[in-house]
């Protein structure tokens, strides 16, 4: 069986302490980055991701930690969180845990209210959110204090 492919994906992070860290995180195969921050294997969940801020620069960051991931933009890469009829944009104002707060449309299944999509994405931590400037991110659910939907 021939190696997965590995593509390295440019991200800003956010932790709940509000240091920003930049750098590459490895993603494998077709994933595409809230695939990897989401990622269940067989055995366990994992709970840390390695980020590269260099060259032998590595940084092992607990994802309980993460506020926000914004996936920078390679315009080599298509990415695959355009939309897709089974996908609804939802216009909200999320206040994160870090008194940060966001306004743009939250990537969600299904149809319901705000609370019942959110609470029926079982086993993932992150979620995608696509803010004003059309920059997507990857919000983790532990840190979301509120969400309110927009007109």
């Amino acid at each position: 069986m021939p190696p997965l492919k590995k593509r390295k994906v440019k991200v800003q992070i956010t932790l709940s302490n509000k240091t920003e860290l930049n750098g590459e995180l490895v993603v494998t195969g077709n994933d595409r980055l809230s695939d990897r921050l989401n990622k269940i294997t067989e055995v366990f969940k994992t709970e840390l991701i390695v980020l590269s801020t260099g060259t032998d620069n590595y940084i092992n960051i607990n994802k309980q930690h993460i506020v926000k991931v914004l996936e920078i933009a390679d315009p080599t890469y298509k990415s695959s969180y355009f939309p897709k009829p089974s996908v609804k944009h939802l216009g909200v104002k999320i206040t994160l845990s870090n008194g940060e707060t966001v306004q743009g449309n939250l990537l969600l299944k299904g149809e319901g209210k705000v609370s019942e999509r959110l609470n029926k994405i079982f086993g993932m931590d992150f979620i995608v959110f696509l803010d004003s400037d059309k920059q997507y991110y990857m919000l983790n659910k532990q840190h979301i204090i509120t969400v309110e939907e927009m007109d």
